[in-house]
């Protein structure tokens, strides 16, 4: 299924239909594939799994281009995101930009990480103050 998808994302783009019903089922048929540059990752949404060995949640709620932004909770905390991802290698750098909620005290840290193909998961390494963990999130 992979090579599938890298074979179809390869190919040039297609030309306008001149309104038969061949080019409109085509069209249809791709219209997922269209609604979005080749090799672009949709990161808005709610994308859960685990930080630190503990639960936790992303909410990004704004990306364009190679940026996006959001907001990190796990546990009790609220923590502001902020990051890049590189839309050919599919990896990611998640950075927490401000704790919003939660007791003074959190290490805002940065993580890591790499996309999978289908762009609905992503994981790596979170550091903060020194120490180095793993994090995955699904969405």
């Amino acid at each position: 299924m992979a090579c599938a998808l890298f074979i179809l994302a390869c190919q040039p783009a297609q030309q306008p239909s001149n309104g038969n019903a061949a080019g409109a089922n085509s069209n249809a048929a791709n219209a997922s594939q269209a609604s979005a540059p080749s090799g672009y990752i949709d990161l808005v949404g709610k994308w859960e799994g685990q930080s630190a060995g503990q639960p936790s949640t992303l909410i990004i709620s704004s990306h364009m281009g190679d940026t996006f932004s959001g907001m990190k909770t796990v546990g009790e905390y609220q923590i502001a995101i902020a990051g890049v991802v590189d839309l050919k290698t599919r990896e990611i750098i998640i950075r927490e930009t401000d704790v919003k909620k939660g007791p003074s005290g959190y290490p805002l840290g940065v993580g890591n990480g790499v996309i999978a193909p289908n762009g609905r998961q992503m994981s790596g390494e979170w550091k903060a103050k020194g120490s180095a963990s793993t994090f995955s999130f699904s969405k």
